[in-house]
């Protein structure tokens, strides 16, 4: 399930399973209406997901993190050394907290957990945010090994690079509706016609990047103050205040040394924060 944020895609996994109210139509899934689906109850079902942020429960190690995922009970091939096998760096790290692995193994520490049901169908929501492209490729291979088992994935996605390599079928979403739909292998000129190709996006993604660079750099420029403009700007506080200006006098009559403590270097000019408007709109895009 492929389109750009804000187009209904997360909407549409919290619907399946039951967050989100379902005003008309049905949801079917093995062959038995979901339709009125609550919440706690999609995982019995075989309904998992590996939510968008991972979502690990900071106060429990890799270990019990896992354990959390096979407290539904339901039975099936997917067990904690199976996971560690999947995932050896896992094993490396279990019984380290999971909020203490970097952000690519606590996304594989969240799908281990989803497997850890041993689910019918895994709602991947936006696995790859925020991760290295070393990292998507290794998720590439380990969600193709999980389908090549049996599990059913709907990959809710941006990155074509990741859809072109895992999934079968797309469905591309715009304003909350469905706007086309195929076969992956033959889905290239569809998906250009989306503007959504991968070479289009990853344009995209580097351009909004290098906006991003920029604007950091124009805030440490701002942000980095020099020394004597910070003495210069404590020392309008301290006279603002007549109780410490007060303070200020008995000091420097103990220490004259303190006396003539203002800086006579006049302070840095202004920075410009420049190529602010262009941002603005590159992430409103």
């Amino acid at each position: 399930l492929i389109g750009r944020n804000g187009v209904g895609k997360t909407t549409v996994v919290n619907t399946i399973l039951g967050l989100a109210s379902l005003r008309e139509g049905h949801v079917h899934f093995g062959g038995q209406d979901h339709t009125k689906l609550r919440a706690y109850m999609a995982a019995q079902h075989g309904i998992v997901v590996v939510p968008q942020g991972r979502r690990i429960v900071a106060n429990l190690t890799v270990e019990e993190n896992l354990q959390l995922g096979a407290a539904v009970g339901r039975k099936g091939p997917w067990t904690v050394p199976e996971i560690y096998k999947l995932f050896p760096i896992l094993q490396e790290r279990a019984h380290t907290p999971g909020t203490a692995l970097s952000g690519g193994q606590q996304q594989m520490l969240a799908v281990g957990r989803a497997l850890m049901a041993n689910p019918s169908l895994i709602l991947l929501d936006e696995p790859t945010e925020g991760l290295a492209p070393v990292i998507v490729d290794q998720l590439a291979v380990i969600f193709n090994q999980v389908a090549d088992q049996g599990t059913a994935l709907l990959l809710i996605e941006q990155n074509m690079s990741l859809v072109v390599r895992v999934a079968h079928r797309y469905l591309a979403m715009a304003k909350g509706a469905i706007v086309a739909q195929g076969q992956v292998v033959n889905s290239r000129e569809g998906l250009h016609d989306l503007h959504l190709d991968e070479a289009d996006y990853q344009r995209e993604w580097d351009r909004l990047n290098d906006l991003r660079m920029r604007r950091n750099k124009a805030r440490n420029e701002y942000t980095s103050v020099p020394s004597h403009v910070a003495q210069e700007r404590r020392h309008r506080s301290l006279s603002a205040n007549p109780a410490l200006r007060l303070f200020q006098k008995r000091s420097a009559s103990s220490n004259p040394s303190r006396a003539n403590s203002r800086p006579s270097t006049p302070p840095s000019p202004h920075v410009q924060l420049e190529g602010m408007d262009e941002l603005r709109l590159g992430e409103r895009e």
